[in-house]
């Protein structure tokens, strides 16, 4: 006799999935191989679990960058109010954390790369004088090459 199937939680894979957390760490929190996993989910779902967790990994990281915009224009989304009625929150959204988890997962940086057909500036936004510097000193060569054609 074949042992009974462990149930899987898997909205709570979904969260810990949308959250960026790996297969090994979720299948640690739920008690269960790997290998369980990735079966279950072809079993269930007639999907391989990379390209399961691919899906629910992207809707997280679009859901950070949705409520990065909604708190940029203090906007506050009806399903986020909707999920404070059933959900305990501690905090507020931090928006350091938003910034942070969109430089680890949205590829987003503090820096700005300005191109031109005769130059390619990249620019620390952190340190204003030297962006001033910089934006003058290729303003002033511009100048200088356009003077020179003409």
């Amino acid at each position: 006799m074949s042992r009974p199937k462990t149930a899987i939680d898997w909205e709570k894979v979904n969260e810990y999935l949308k959250a960026q957390c790996s297969k090994t760490s979720i299948a640690e929190v739920l008690g269960i191989n790997v290998e369980t996993l990735y079966r279950r989910c072809k079993e269930e779902f007639n999907i391989g679990f990379d390209a399961y967790s691919q899906q629910k990994r992207s809707e997280g990281k679009e859901a950070l960058r949705k409520l990065q915009y909604d708190t940029a224009f203090g906007k506050v989304n009806e399903k986020y109010i909707e999920k404070l009625k059933d959900t305990i929150y501690i905090c507020e959204p931090n928006t350091t954390m938003m910034i942070w988890l969109g430089k680890q997962y949205l590829e987003q940086s503090d820096k700005v790369e300005a191109k031109n057909q005769n130059t390619n500036i990249e620019i620390d936004i952190k340190d204003k004088d030297e962006v001033s510097k910089r934006l003058k000193d290729v303003l002033l060569n511009e100048l200088k090459e356009n003077k020179d054609i003409a």
